[in-house]
């Protein structure tokens, strides 16, 4: 139940991520490729990546990136299953590249990041 409670906020702190990343200077939506260097820089500020980790996670992030305008830009709204399997997707393949102790921080930053968004979870 907890796993599912927490991958819940994954799936919510995903489409908080593209909503707050998404939007550059003068309301303007970000590029895919914009929003995965933002995204990118963090990880490498917060996690010390290898120069093949960033070159893994870079295509990673990216094609997700994408993979979600199309998502977005059919005009229909995801709902949060459809949310919730990307991020979970998607943290599946960032945990192969990065290593037992990284990934752990990933998980950490990831729900510092939920409790400043105001969308820290509780529960059990």
């Amino acid at each position: 139940m907890k796993n599912k409670i927490i991958m819940m906020f994954m799936g919510l702190l995903l489409a908080g991520s593209f909503t707050a990343s998404a939007q550059g200077p003068g309301g303007q939506r970000r590029t895919a490729e914009e929003r995965t260097k933002m995204q990118l820089d963090r990880m490498k500020e917060q996690l010390t990546l290898s120069a093949e980790q960033v070159t893994k996670l870079d295509t990673i992030l990216l094609n997700n990136n994408k993979e979600m305008d199309k998502v977005f830009q059919s005009g229909q709204r995801p709902d949060r299953e459809t949310m919730q399997k990307n991020r979970e997707a998607l943290n599946e393949k960032i945990k192969g590249v990065l290593t037992e102790e990284q990934y752990k921080k990933y998980q950490e930053e990831q729900a510092k990041m939920r409790e400043r968004r105001g969308q820290g979870g509780g529960g059990n």
